[in-house]
């Protein structure tokens, strides 16, 4: 099992998995959008586009010509390669144009560093696909490895006593380690001369195992070790750990371990030489004469075939295999890691074309598979090593995605007949252009209908179910289809039917597994769609699909001179279906005609593709989507109960636009909500009869429930977090509520000096404050009303929040009043707004709401108004007025915070200077409130960075992309 993080000291930290690569991809992913944010517009218009498009042309040119012109890797590259190459470079040169828009050095320094973590997250990104560097000491050693003298290393150089292993026995048997022995063995850099073949080889390593390093010593076996291509016989120190698995081997057996050589069969790192005698070099003989030669010479070991092996990764692995079938007197055994099929250039004609001149005689003669073909190799052991997944669904693999031709396929379907060439060649072309994507459509539409599984939906379990049921058909058609035509009188014909019985018995185990385990929870996924949904969604997918199809006959007979054979309405109609099936369930339908001119590979690579694509986002933004229609009853229901039996000082932002509401089916409490990334994110507490409103939160925990969604009780008061944690909800304290009781109000003293000197100050520059209804205010008024807040937005640049934060539109109500501050000349200084808190069918007490003063106005104006209201709604009989809420500020009552607490405080101070939270709860202490704290309430910890970046939308539902970089340029204060 791998050791944590932090029971290994850091140089045993691994590169390709654990937290290492993740926290250098965060930084690099940070870093890159750090240089994307830059406050120009020709940042955006111009760099960035030319950056974007330089690096997408420089990849497709590396890869281009590495494809169809050098061929230095027998390998394609991997497109995560690619694209983890293309963010290496973009983020370099992001880091390059930002230094000429930077005027300070620091930030220059900054834009570097953060070019180099981009680009270092890239390479960490590249070293997991192969993985080159394992963990941080491979790296640091390949960088400070030295190399210990050979001689040296084996006690001078001299021959010594062996121990050599007994007739029908083992060397461990006949060992016994002497005194001094070495704990570990030794690596030696040395120089095998091509003596016999002329091939400038690069320097070799030795490995010397502990019991080759002491006398007597054991004559022990020889591994002769090659590398991939590109690559170096160091690779098998580095990402092949040569020493300290050889190490870890003798450790385990007295010391013993076999010699290991890591030689040299490339020249140089791109140099692809197939290991065979060819004009790039005679690397067949170098390893066959020259290497064992000098192994023999210079080194005390076995000599028997038996006891030397090659072994090797990709070319390597393919070299291996070559020695063993052309030198089986020299290497007994071999180790075949990931190798190719076939020596190759990276395609079968051109390694026979430009390697032997054209002549597949003499290809043959080097080649494994076609030596094997002739003779037997009884004394060889061998060992292959996959990549690809071996095990009881490694099969079913194979139901969801397929692979394209390779290049013995192509070249045995030309061999075949004309038709079977054209068919292969536009199965070829089918793979290197972007209708791949056929290939994984059956696993996408099986994540999508997950994802509906997931939120409960009907639609998703039945479709699953009948997935799930065609692919088990699928296979028993294949499996009687294959059983017929076998000759079941020959043992080839017996093996073949008992292992296409078990492939087909692991195929079937998956889908009849999930069919079993959908009908027993069947009734988990009682979320139905509406009708009309499923219509329209049935009316989009067949319409694209009759679509795709008119225009795959329609366009293929206008262009029939592209198939083969000429293409007829009737033969392309008959083809038709195969044109939608994924590739690996072509054959269940009729072939029409192969396409061979572009227009038909256009059709045939798109017209199945676009209706997949089109059908799944259709059902992923179904099953997604969250869109409710409220009635005119609900809410009306809604306002009803709030106004008879009232709520918390917040209960009244429940009538505002954008709501949902939910009412106990007795209608004696209501919670009002929206539904946002799949979180039902409540307005304040519920609302109605105060015995009904615990009982409230549970009832709307289950109605949520029942539909897929997360509850969010946001904004509520320790009334409903009693309520919350008795069924196991977590809380946080996301606001502060102040409440200034009226009933003793006075404004004597010296705690309200501030407020005396405002009403003072405002008084004698004759302002005055006047009630309104905003819908009932002259237009003069109301429009200086707009002409406020809209300079108040303006100043910030920045998006006006909403959510539990009220704007214009809250003020367009009739219950919510107005208190105005104007001037002789009838300007409006300032104003407020203020919602009514019920009890008993009345008006208890007033919350604070709408908020804005004009810039060039008296700063005393709020406290004017706010205590204007005071003093006015006391002798109306209003019991308090609130202050409402401040989002992310709370006040330090003396309680250690939670790590979450903390991170909700910091991110309170990170928005401070953008939004004022805290200055605003700061100002309401002027009036000497109390102080109610205000929770979030969830059940699902897991569900937090969901219900985060739901709470980010409701607060800022229209933030635009050039808002959020200057919202971002304002957070870092740069």
């Amino acid at each position: 099992m791998r050791q944590p993080l932090a029971m290994t000291g850091p140089m045993d930290w691994s590169l390709t998995s654990g937290a290492v690569p993740w926290i250098v991809l965060a930084a690099g992913l940070v870093s890159l959008g750090w240089l994307l944010v830059v406050r120009r517009r020709s940042w955006w218009t111009l760099t960035v586009p030319l950056i974007a498009l330089g690096t997408a042309v420089a990849v497709f040119v590396v890869q281009y010509l590495e494809d169809n012109s050098w061929r230095l890797i027998a390998d394609e590259l991997p497109l995560n390669v690619l694209v983890w190459i293309g963010i290496g470079l973009f983020g370099v040169a992001l880091a390059v144009a930002r230094c000429f828009y930077a005027g300070r050095w620091r930030v220059r320094l900054a834009a570097l560093l953060a070019g180099l973590l981009v680009l270092l997250a890239a390479c960490s990104e590249v070293n997991r696909v192969y993985d080159q560097y394992p963990r941080l000491r491979t790296l640091v050693t390949a960088l400070t490895r030295r190399s210990t003298d050979l001689k040296t290393a084996a006690g001078g150089g001299k021959e010594t006593t062996a121990v050599r292993t007994p007739a029908g026995g083992t060397l461990e048997s006949a060992w016994k380690p002497p005194p001094g022995m070495p704990d570990k063995g030794s690596l030696s850099k040395v120089r095998i001369p091509g003596t016999v073949s002329g091939f400038s080889a690069r320097d070799a390593w030795v490995y010397l195992p502990p019991a080759y390093r002491t006398s007597p010593r054991a004559l022990l076996p020889v591994i002769v070790l090659m590398p991939g291509q590109p690559g170096s016989p160091q690779d098998w120190l580095d990402s092949g750990q040569l020493a300290d698995t050889m190490d870890a081997y003798a450790a385990r057996h007295h010391g013993l371990a076999p010699v290991a050589v890591s030689v040299d069969t490339l020249g140089s790192p791109l140099n692809n030489t197939i290991c065979a005698d060819t004009k790039r070099g005679k690397v067949h003989t170098y390893l066959t004469q020259d290497v064992p030669a000098w192994i023999k010479a210079n080194l005390q070991v076995a000599g028997a075939p038996t006891s030397w092996a090659a072994g090797g990764y990709s070319l390597g692995g393919t070299c291996s295999l070559q020695l063993a079938v052309t030198a089986p007197a020299l290497f007994g055994s071999f180790i075949d890691i990931s190798g190719q099929r076939e020596p190759t250039l990276g395609d079968h004609r051109r390694t026979v074309n430009e390697l032997f001149g054209g002549s597949t005689a003499a290809y043959g003669a080097i080649s494994p598979l076609k030596i094997m073909q002739t003779r037997p190799f009884p004394a060889t052991n061998g060992l292959f090593i996959s990549p690809d997944a071996l095990g009881p669904l490694a099969t079913f693999r194979d139901r969801l995605v397929t692979s394209h031709p390779g290049a013995n396929e192509i070249r045995d379907a030309c061999a075949a007949s004309v038709k079977d060439c054209h068919q292969i060649h536009a199965e070829e072309r089918f793979y290197h252009s972007p209708a791949i994507l056929m290939t994984v459509m059956p696993a996408l539409l099986l994540l999508v209908l997950a994802e509906g599984l997931r939120r409960g939906r009907r639609l998703a379990w039945t479709l699953a179910i009948v997935i799930n049921l065609a692919l088990m058909a699928i296979v028993l058609y294949e499996l009687l289809d294959f059983l017929g035509s076998l000759d079941l009188s020959t043992p080839e014909g017996r093996s073949d039917r008992n292992w296409v019985i078990r492939a087909c018995v692991e195929q079937l185990l998956l889908p009849a597994a999930s069919v079993v385990l959908l009908l027993v929870t069947r009734a988990r996924f009682q979320l139905k769609l509406p009708r009309a949904t499923v219509r329209r969604v049935t009316a989009v997918v067949g319409g694209s699909v009759l679509a795709a199809g008119a225009a795959y006959v329609g366009v293929g007979y206008a262009i029939r001179g592209q198939f083969f054979p000429g293409a007829t309405f009737p033969s392309l109609c008959r083809g038709l279906l195969s044109v939608f099936l994924p590739p690996i369930n072509s054959n269940l339908a009729s072939q029409g005609p192969i396409p061979v001119g572009s227009g038909a590979n256009w059709l045939y690579e798109y017209c199945g593709l676009v209706p997949w694509l089109i059908g799944l986002i259709v059902l992923l933004v179904v099953f997604r989507g969250t869109r409710l229609r409220v009635s005119d009853e609900q809410a009306e229901q809604a306002r009803a109960i709030l106004t008879a039996h009232g709520g918390s000082t917040l209960s009244y932002l429940s009538t505002w636009e954008g709501n949902h509401y939910w009412t106990s089916p007795a209608g004696h409490a209501g919670v009002a909500y929206r539904v946002l990334s799949t979180i039902a994110l409540t307005t304040g507490d519920p609302f109605g009869e105060p015995s009904a409103r615990p009982r409230a939160v549970a009832e709307f925990g289950a109605f949520c429930d029942a539909r897929g969604w997360t509850p969010c009780l946001y904004s509520v008061t320790e009334e409903s977090r009693r309520a919350a944690e008795a069924l196991g909800w977590k809380s946080l304290q996301v606001a502060e509520e102040t409440v200034v009781p009226l009933a003793e109000l006075e404004f004597k003293g010296k705690k309200w000096q501030d407020v005396r000197t405002a009403l003072n100050k405002v008084g004698k520059a004759g302002i005055t404050a006047e009630w309104w209804h905003f819908p009932d205010a002259p237009l003069a008024l109301t429009e200086q009303i707009r002409s406020i807040s809209e300079e108040w937005v303006a100043d910030k640049g920045l998006p006006e929040m909403g959510f539990t934060l009220g704007g214009l539109d809250e003020l367009d109500d009739p219950e919510v009043r107005c208190l105005i501050a104007v001037d002789a000349d009838r300007t409006i200084r300032g104003i407020t707004s203020w919602m009514p808190v019920y009890r008993d069918g009345k008006p208890v007490g007033w919350t604070l709401d709408f908020m804005r003063r004009r810039s060039a106005g008296f700063r005393g104006v709020m406290e004017f108004l706010i205590a204007s209201v005071a003093l006015g709604l006391k002798e109306e009989g209003a019991e308090f007025i609130s202050l409402s809420g401040a989002p992310m500020a709370r006040m330090d009552r003396g309680e250690a915070p939670d790590p979450l607490q903390r991170l909700v405080d910091m991110s309170g101070r990170l928005l401070e200077p953008v939004y004022g939270f805290r200055s605003l709860l700061a100002f309401k202490a002027k009036f000497q409130p109390e102080y109610h704290p205000m929770y979030m309430c969830y059940p699902d910890p897991a569900a937090l960075p969901t219900i985060t970046r739901a709470i980010g939308k409701a607060y800022l539902p229209h933030l635009t992309a050039a808002q959020g970089v200057r919202l971002v340029r304002q957070l870092s204060g740069s």
